[in-house]
């Protein structure tokens, strides 16, 4: 039903071209402070879901997962946005804190900026995962793992994670960007836990996961079009197949299959410094016993 979809993994020559140009005339960083300056950028909504899963034991306390991406640091999201971002995570105090990719805009070096900023706005005690993003992948996703791995985020591209004791029975699964990567189902479900929480860029990484039974996944990648009709339907969809199919909010693919999928607006900004009807997001979700067994 969903197969067919040509993927391209490197980066078109016009966009290769366009972002060259955007080094050149965003030169000082000067659309994220006039996002700043004009009032579009420095707020972040917080989106909230609980979910009941048919395999967590009754007699545990539900699990707060936060999850975050599309922070683009870099000249059209200013610091202060992203800063503003990490205190509302903090805030929210999670247990587990996913990240969903997208880190840097136009130059990996970005990256060290971003872990400066989450270093001092979110506690060592906070367990982090990520993966990349399409960004981060035609960048330096080697670099960018390196430096987030050094700061106590633990990269899950294509690999899988057995959460801790007294929550053993919840393992989470990374996957590539479905676009730019090398997405490995085969091995990010070497592995699993009665309950499956997966970690993924975009919504058509959900053309991977046809087969595979998971409970929950998380993705971003779409900025809930960034410019969007009153209704909150995307002026142009983001890249891939399904970013317009699943552009924001929660989503159950198939109505035979207990699978969810919540799609984040994101935190940053592409190469506009505003956002028009598509607010930035950070999701706090609360994993729960199903009270029907």
């Amino acid at each position: 039903m969903m197969s067919g979809y040509q993927k391209i993994k490197k980066m078109p020559r016009w966009r290769l071209l366009r972002e060259k140009i955007e080094k050149i005339i965003f030169a000082g960083s000067w659309p994220s402070r006039l996002g700043i300056l004009t009032g579009y950028q420095g707020e972040i909504r917080v989106t909230y879901y609980r979910i009941s899963v048919k395999n967590f034991p009754a007699a545990k306390q539900p699990l707060h997962f936060v999850f975050a991406s599309d922070f683009h640091m870099g000249p059209t999201t200013h610091a202060q946005h992203i800063k503003n971002a990490l205190q509302k995570i903090r805030a929210l105090q999670p247990d587990i804190l996913l990240l969903g990719g997208d880190f840097v805009y136009l130059e990996a070096k970005n990256i060290d900026a971003f872990v400066e900023l989450l270093d001092t706005q979110i506690p060592t005690t906070v367990d982090k995962f990520a993966v990349p993003g399409n960004h981060d992948n035609h960048l330096d996703a080697n670099y960018i793992s390196d430096v987030l791995q050094k700061h106590g985020v633990r990269m899950l591209t294509n690999k899988w994670h057995c959460l801790s004791p007294p929550y053993d029975f919840i393992s989470l699964h990374g996957l590539d960007d479905w676009l730019s990567g090398e997405p490995d189902v085969s091995s990010a479900f070497e592995n699993s836990a009665a309950i499956k929480i997966v970690l993924m860029h975009s919504p058509s990484n959900y053309l991977d996961l046809q087969d595979i039974d998971f409970d929950l996944a998380f993705c971003g990648h779409t900025h809930g079009g960034q410019i969007a009709f009153a209704d909150g339907s995307p002026l142009r969809a983001g890249s891939g197949p399904l970013s317009r199919l699943y552009n924001f909010g929660l989503f159950r693919p198939d109505v035979h299959l207990q699978k969810t999928l919540i799609v984040s607006r994101g935190v940053g900004f592409g190469s506009l410094p505003f956002r028009i009807n598509s607010r930035p997001e950070i999701i706090s979700c609360r994993l729960l016993p199903d009270e029907a067994n």
